[in-house]
């Protein structure tokens, strides 16, 4: 799928470079997908829900493992993951926030 294409060069970058200042990460699946979506609202959420909401996460947590191996504070990268969610998102709710 694009956005996981998209998630895994970043990924890669990240292992190779490390931590950027400033990364962007174009993901057009969702408006590709909701193009052809019958109920393109829902549709739409549930594509956030099922591959982008995971794929950023995984580019996040790549982001904590390196922060982690150059002693940058985890606290910030779980902040930033969770302040864009609805307050109750099943991660929201993991981190009792």
């Amino acid at each position: 799928m694009i956005d996981r294409d998209a998630t895994k060069k970043a990924i890669e970058a990240i292992e190779k470079h490390g931590i950027p200042d400033l990364q962007v990460i174009y993901f057009p699946g969702i408006d590709i997908f909701t193009h052809a979506a019958e109920d393109p609202l829902e549709s739409q959420v549930r594509y956030l829900e099922l591959v982008t909401d995971p794929t950023v996460g995984k580019v996040l947590d790549e982001y904590a493992e390196k922060s982690q191996q150059n002693r940058i504070g985890r606290e910030t990268l779980a902040s930033a993951r969770s302040s864009s969610l609805p307050r109750k998102h099943p991660l929201n709710q993991m981190l009792q926030i």
